[in-house]
């Protein structure tokens, strides 16, 4: 992933700084946490909504 900025100045240039620092991460985060969610679809296909009534159904 590539980021840019076009400077950040003064007290008020910090915290613009590490709002896109915290928004960059959580970015990351969320395609990280997306990427393993496709995988764990392709391996173990769809999700029951409600695993334990699966369980109890004859």
């Amino acid at each position: 992933m590539l980021e840019s900025c076009w400077g950040y100045f003064g007290d008020d240039g910090l915290e613009q700084l590490e709002e896109e620092c915290r928004d960059t991460i959580d970015c990351l985060i969320a395609r990280q946490k997306g990427q393993e969610h496709e995988e764990r679809l392709r391996i173990f296909g769809p999700e029951l909504p409600f695993p334990e009534f699966a369980l109890a159904i004859q």
